[in-house]
């Protein structure tokens, strides 16, 4: 399988991130980007299997260390698109760069997102296999990944505007105090 590397070196610089690959922690956060940004519709194409810490790609990981010395000064001649820039100027909103947070929610993620598991099981499981983390980081994970993956269904938003019309019209009637 062969990946984008200058495509993830330019969602990298875009996040302000240059990791480095002599730090565990920057493969980590470097693994579970790429991977939180493939699902928002970033192609990319690496395969991630679950591991221990979260997804993990195997082509990723060899990717980044033969091109470490770019990965460090994020040199690319790759460019987002506007879609793609805006899901990574998302993931800097949602995400703060912290590695357990990106761990738990990658984790979610998978299985949730990638897997298609039911809420409830994706939950579950990602407690199952990250409970050595506190539990309010851990609800803080799951929670920033259903923020920056979620998209709902026509249904679902059909059904918001029904349940937020009353709001929307009591705030939209003239002369009304607003304040």
């Amino acid at each position: 399988m062969a990946g984008n590397i200058g495509k993830a070196i330019a969602c990298f610089r875009a996040l302000g991130f240059a990791p480095d690959m002599d730090s565990f922690q920057d493969r980590l956060m470097a693994q579970k980007i790429v991977f939180l940004l493939e699902l928002k519709g970033v192609k990319m194409d690496f395969g991630y299997g679950m591991y221990v810490h979260g997804p993990y790609s195997r082509f990723l990981a060899g990717e980044l260390y033969a091109n470490r010395q770019e990965t460090k000064t994020l040199k690319t001649g790759e460019k987002l698109t506007a879609q793609e820039a805006d899901a990574v100027s998302e993931m800097k909103a949602v995400f703060s760069l912290d590695p357990a947070i990106l761990e738990i929610a990658s984790t979610y993620a998978f299985y949730a997102y990638k897997e298609r598991l039911p809420a409830w099981e994706a939950h579950r499981r990602t407690r199952e296999l990250k409970g050595s983390l506190p539990s309010a980081k851990i609800t803080l994970g799951i929670n920033r990944a259903k923020e920056f993956l979620f998209v709902p269904t026509e249904r679902e938003l059909r059904e918001m505007r029904e349940e937020f019309a009353p709001w929307q019209s009591a705030s939209s009637i003239k002369g009304a105090d607003n304040g």
